[in-house]
């Protein structure tokens, strides 16, 4: 049996022609063609061309693939979502992961009362969705009802969705009314309940109501009789994939480097502490995505050396070259994010930039324990996720499948605390495994229909670099 799979991405439109055969799939052919941005199926039409499952001159719309096709799509930068909540560690928190979860880019997160300056920011630049949350059941109502007054005020044009306080849902809408808007159950009815699926799936339908508009996509739909998935959602439904089926994967990292942004995954199977530690905010979820939109080897190299900070001079001296040398080839990637190392100090500059995307990405993504001191003595508190015992972390991206890791210097290391003295809960020896030939998104497109195979496609291809990893404590870097 032979399936088709492809990924629209931002930059490059990637696909491949698998065969599955006894319950395995193998990869028969591969393509990648830079992305059409104008109409985006025509970068889809020339991959089905260079897979040799099409004629030439075949239009779209004549097209009766014989062959199943799954497609994802994360062209025009992925789907922003400004997050509105109400405590900035509870509902605004609970907002922010129900985006990042639907396979949104988080642009801006709000808490509290929207400020004038707020609105003018969303005025000028305007999210595709705004998720308006705030209040458990039977909590407060007034910060969401005046907010969604404000927003009613404003000339945003973004989709609306409220998912709050449900006993102010009736009130919101009427406010809301001649906006484009859908209301959905709140993300967070109680203190101790998340509840992100609902609104997920409203996100995912606006996605491809409103988003795909005028690129091309629905055309495709029509063709394909089924609707592509956002990249981001596919792959975090894989990694709940790999975390059931894969082999060595129950406790694991996946980390995305693009040009532009990195995207974080972990998986856990138990992700909240034990009795001996107090955990405050909401509860953790086993599978967890975050966003990192100022890290990236292209668009963002720059804004990478800015979270580094200085301590990156120490990791550039240790490779043997001069920061200034580095800062030029980060200015000029920047301007022309299409570039490729042409010799060897361009790659190491990119093996750089590239371990510190990841470095600092595992910071952001991992949680923090404190330690406070009460009357019956000193206790432990911790926020966010424990990663100290993820033993794996998968680097994925085409940058990753193309890039000598073995000599990344340093190799992945992470500060042990904060700069609040907060421990830092990250990986502490983890092994870093490739994605060798960038086949996550494309298997990840077809693991709700096959998902044991395209387990095992990914597993066989995982590549484990020979760099040893640092230990927090033998290469300390300034937190971010």
């Amino acid at each position: 049996m032979q399936l088709i799979s492809v990924d629209i991405g931002s930059t490059y439109t990637k696909g491949a022609l698998l065969v599955l055969r006894d319950g395995q799939l193998h990869v028969q052919a591969r393509a990648s063609v830079p992305t059409t941005q104008d109409d985006l199926t025509t970068g889809f039409v020339q991959v089905l061309l260079a897979l040799g499952v099409l004629e030439e001159k075949t239009q779209l719309e004549t097209l009766a693939p014989t062959i199943p096709v799954y497609v994802s799509s994360s062209a025009k930068g992925g789907l922003s979502v400004a997050a509105v909540g109400l405590v900035p560690n509870v509902t605004m928190e609970a907002a922010r992961l129900t985006a990042l979860s639907a396979g949104g880019r988080v642009s801006r997160v709000f808490s509290y009362l929207l400020t004038a300056a707020d609105i003018e920011l969303l005025e000028q630049n305007p999210p595709d969705i705004i998720l308006l949350s705030g209040g458990t059941d039977g909590g407060n109502e007034r910060y969401v009802r005046q907010n969604a007054r404000r927003l009613a005020a404003s000339t945003v044009p973004s989709c609306i969705v409220y998912a709050g306080n449900r006993q102010a849902a009736e009130d919101v809408e009427r406010c809301l009314r001649g906006k484009p808007f859908t209301v959905t159950e709140n993300i967070l009815p109680a203190l101790d309940c998340l509840n992100p699926e609902p609104a997920r799936q409203v996100i995912r339908e606006l996605f491809l109501q409103r988003i795909v508009q005028g690129k091309g996509l629905e055309r495709l739909i029509r063709v394909l009789r089924h609707d592509p998935l956002p990249t981001p959602l596919a792959i975090l439904e894989f990694v709940k994939i790999l975390h059931k089926h894969g082999t060595d994967l129950e406790d694991f990292c996946l980390v995305d480097v693009g040009g532009a942004t990195t995207d974080y995954y972990s998986a856990l199977c138990h992700p909240l502490p034990g009795p001996e530690t107090v955990y405050r905010g909401i509860p953790e979820p086993r599978i967890k995505r975050t966003v990192e939109g100022d890290l990236g080897l292209r668009v963002s190299a720059c804004s990478v050396l800015d979270a580094a900070g200085p301590s990156l001079e120490a990791d550039v001296a240790h490779a043997g070259h001069r920061m200034e040398s580095l800062q030029a080839y980060a200015r000029h990637v920047e301007a022309a994010p299409g570039h490729l190392a042409a010799c060897a100090d361009e790659a190491c500059y990119d093996r750089l930039l590239f371990s510190t995307c990841v470095s600092i990405a595992t910071q952001r993504h991992a949680g923090r324990l404190r330690s406070v001191y009460t009357a019956d003595g000193e206790r432990h508190v911790q926020t966010g996720r424990d990663l100290r015992h993820v033993r794996r972390i998968v680097l994925t991206g085409g940058y990753a499948a193309h890039m000598n890791l073995d000599h990344c210097i340093p190799a992945m290391a992470t500060v042990p605390v904060d700069d609040t003295g907060s421990s830092i809960l990250a990986p502490r020896s983890p092994v870093c495994w490739i994605d060798r030939d960038h086949l996550v998104p494309l298997a990840a497109n077809v693991a709700a229909a096959h998902p044991e195979a395209a387990t095992r496609l990914v597993h066989d291809n995982l590549v484990r670099t020979r760099a040893a990893t640092v230990h927090p404590h033998e290469h300390p870097r300034t937190s971010p």
